[in-house]
């Protein structure tokens, strides 16, 4: 007699290799566009984070709409951070490539206050390429992406990459706010041209 029982309900597959990307065009790293996935190794909660919210609909930043969020929160002052890391199965996105993610927070709080709780990293395979902390992360006024598309409150925050890369991930400190704060989407902005490495 077995000693436990697996059910697998449904098999997903994933085109590997997408179509080719144009220059100075925007995606939004959602799988209807790009072979994408989270990187569970990169993705969750790190050490305490207090009575902080967590992560809540994880898998909605991935939806190619603005009506579907994820929720995050750090209790302020604990040493916890919460992690989102998403990697792009089939590209490399070269230098120049703008990129970074979409949050959403209360109007009421000021933009500044939040920043210096948020880092962007890079990585190509594995190996990290760029490391972005508060205020040195850009508030990107993306045409591609308008804000008015979005609620109030809502920010494109990301930098130009220097060094190619695959994979972006997003960290929350609990450094000067608890949150919750909302986030929308991952957003690379190609600016120059893509490999492939299908």
């Amino acid at each position: 007699m077995p000693l436990d029982t697996i059910r697998v309900y449904h098999l997903s597959m994933m085109k590997i290799c997408a179509d080719d990307l144009e220059c100075n065009t925007g995606y939004s790293l959602t799988p209807s566009q790009l072979p994408i996935m989270f990187n569970s190794g990169k993705t969750g909660v790190v050490g305490d984070i207090g009575t902080g919210l967590g992560i809540q609909n994880l898998w909605n930043i991935l939806s190619p709409t603005n009506e579907d969020i994820a929720e995050i929160g750090v209790q302020q002052g604990t040493d916890g951070s919460i992690s989102i890391s998403i990697e792009d199965l089939a590209h490399l996105f070269p230098t120049g490539t703008l990129t970074g993610f979409t949050i959403g927070h209360d109007p009421l709080i000021d933009f500044s206050t939040l920043i210096t709780n948020a880092t962007l990293k890079t990585y190509l395979d594995g190996v990290l390429q760029a490391t972005i902390s508060g205020f040195s992360l850009l508030d990107l006024k993306l045409t591609t992406f308008p804000l008015a598309s979005f609620p109030e409150g809502t920010h494109h925050i990301g930098f130009k990459a220097e060094e190619s890369f695959n994979e972006i991930q997003f960290i929350w400190e609990g450094t000067t706010h608890s949150g919750p704060i909302k986030i929308y989407q991952v957003l690379p902005i190609l600016i120059s041209p893509i490999e492939t490495v299908c």
